[in-house]
């Protein structure tokens, strides 16, 4: 029995065959990686291209009524994560919805794939996870067909998804405060970093409280901060009294020493100008090295440089005791007392020596005296803030350098947690 055409003619009848409507399976998920979707058939293989249906319930997304009408029916091609190394397509039919209970408009929303958006969130992690680990973007975008640009943009997207849960965090109750240079024309930046979790907290262009003036303002959960560790910087101090009132300042113990260190060198040089000044031999080398870590050769090579010069062995002996002291750490409230007047005792005596770098070094430790002695209580130091500050210079040498603080903040943030 034959169909009339428009023309009045019989044709003959076509049988359309319809395949069963299959629902998610595993092969779909190995494949495509996104839930929610049945593969109807293979469009392509090189390059992959899917024809996809989307097997999820719609909803208005108003109202969340599902009573829906079908005003409208289109295709939407999807980009997605490369399979044997080929970018791979996705071909789904999306509708057009009129919601029965609100009367608004709306398309399919698609798990996994932003409205309006081509690309698949699986495969802008893909490839945030290969920026970071040193891929170049040309690379990148390459494998999966896209643009240089492209692959900047969704790294940036990645970024600003990840920071965005840290938006409102409060301050953590252990800090840790430290200067590093962010470029030669911009100057310096501040970081902030979360000792006890060791992960950076915030990092803030300048370095006064006058720079970071409107970032302290918006802090949350300022007067929960406990202790704050800085180096022997008297702007720090001054805004950490401002603006953490709870906190117990601790002077980091690295740069405590090395000022110690500073000082005597400085006043052997001066003593002895001839093989310690010009550095001929590595004695200062062993002067400054822990008594503890010495090999026997080197012993002997002190003892005989002391045999003629007693004044420097002297020196040498008060360094070393002074350095001992400032590395103890841990201690009871009842031992510190005991260690604090030992401090307290070299200081007096570093004030009243006729040596001016040694003068100049008690000073110094008598305005920090309060700082330093905690040092013997807490065990936290800025080493994990330097640690971070290294991991930032790699993140600047690989972006070849950054014009806009804020990107390297962003980056900062979310790659130092």
């Amino acid at each position: 029995m034959g169909i009339p055409s428009k023309a009045g003619m019989p044709t003959r009848a076509t049988f359309i065959f319809r395949p069963k409507k299959r629902r998610e399976g595993p092969v779909e998920r190995l494949l495509i990686g996104l839930r929610d979707f049945a593969i109807e058939k293979v469009v392509s293989r090189t390059p992959p291209v899917f024809e996809v249906r989307w097997t999820g319930k719609n909803a208005c997304p108003h109202c969340a009524c599902d009573n829906l009408r079908v005003k409208d029916s289109f295709w939407r091609t999807i980009r997605n994560i490369s399979i044997h190394g080929r970018a791979s397509r996705l071909l789904v039919r999306c509708h057009k919805y009129r919601c029965e209970s609100c009367g608004r408009y709306f398309n399919t929303r698609l798990a996994g794939i932003k409205v309006w958006s081509r690309t698949t969130e699986l495969l802008k992690h893909n490839i945030f996870q290969a920026y970071n680990k040193g891929v170049t973007c040309k690379e990148i975008a390459d494998e999966h067909r896209i643009g240089v640009a492209s692959v900047e943009r969704y790294y940036h997207q990645m970024m600003q998804h990840k920071s965005s849960h840290w938006a409102n965090r409060t301050c953590p109750r252990i800090l840790g405060i430290d200067e590093h240079r962010f470029t030669r024309r911009q100057g310096f930046a501040t970081t902030f970093c979360d000792l006890a979790r060791r992960r950076v907290f915030d990092v803030v262009k300048g370095r006064s409280a006058a720079d970071m003036r409107d970032f302290l303002q918006s802090l949350q959960g300022r007067h929960k901060v406990k202790v704050v560790c800085i180096d022997m910087n008297s702007a720090y101090r001054r805004l950490v009294r401002e603006w953490f009132p709870n906190a117990r300042i601790v002077a980091d113990r690295f740069h405590v020493i090395r000022l110690v260190n500073q000082h005597f060198s400085e006043l052997c040089k001066a003593i002895d100008e001839k093989p310690l000044a010009h550095g001929r031999g590595g004695m200062m080398r062993l002067l400054l090295t822990r008594r503890d870590r010495l090999t026997d050769s080197q012993k002997e090579r002190l003892r005989t440089y002391f045999a003629d010069r007693p004044d420097i062995e002297s020196l040498y002996e008060f360094l070393h005791d002074t350095a001992d002291l400032l590395r103890v750490r841990a201690q009871s409230v009842d031992s510190c007392r005991k260690y604090v007047a030992e401090l307290l005792k070299k200081i007096d005596q570093l004030r009243k020596t006729s040596f001016a770098p040694l003068r100049t070094l008690g000073k110094t430790l008598h305005n920090w005296r309060e700082e330093v002695a905690r040092m013997f209580r807490f065990t936290r130091n800025n080493g994990i803030t330097e640690g971070f500050h290294r991991e930032m210079k790699l993140i600047q040498r690989r972006a070849y350098g950054f014009r806009n603080f804020e990107n390297y903040r962003l980056r900062v943030r979310v790659l130092c947690c």
